[in-house]
């Protein structure tokens, strides 16, 4: 879809006189920062780990862990939701467990937080869990 709107914009400054170049490169700079921006602070996070131990046992730290700090879950070990305030902010999401591989989708979260930094929390944690 950005290539037919490049050559689209390309074929509309061509035909102006002066200036088409000036507008190319903003353009073309603008397309590369959305592209950056758009991975780094996306607003739907997917992020898929697995977890060395038994799966009951997950669920029964995940359980203590969202009621001493408020996490609200819906559902069960397989699957369901989730929703906490941290950082400010209001995450929302939804988990789904097979085997031994988690999969996490974030829906909502504030906008300063990359899913850089979420995916990599996630990650690097889970196996202290």
């Amino acid at each position: 879809m950005s290539v037919v709107w490049l050559r689209l914009y390309i074929k509309i400054t061509y035909d102006l006189n002066g200036y088409r170049r000036l507008y190319f490169q903003k353009y073309l700079a603008f397309i590369i920062f959305f592209n950056i921006f758009n991975y780094m602070f996306c607003m739907n996070c997917r992020i898929e780990t697995i977890y060395p131990g038994s799966i009951s046992n997950l669920w029964l730290k995940v359980q203590n862990i969202s009621k001493n700090h408020n996490v609200e879950i819906t559902g069960s070990e397989e699957g369901g939701t989730f929703t906490f305030t941290a950082v400010g902010g209001l995450f929302k999401g939804a988990y789904k467990v097979n085997g031994q591989k988690v999969e996490i989708n974030i829906h909502k979260k504030p906008f300063i937080i990359p899913c850089v930094m979420i995916r990599n929390f996630v990650t690097d944690n889970i196996g202290n869990l």
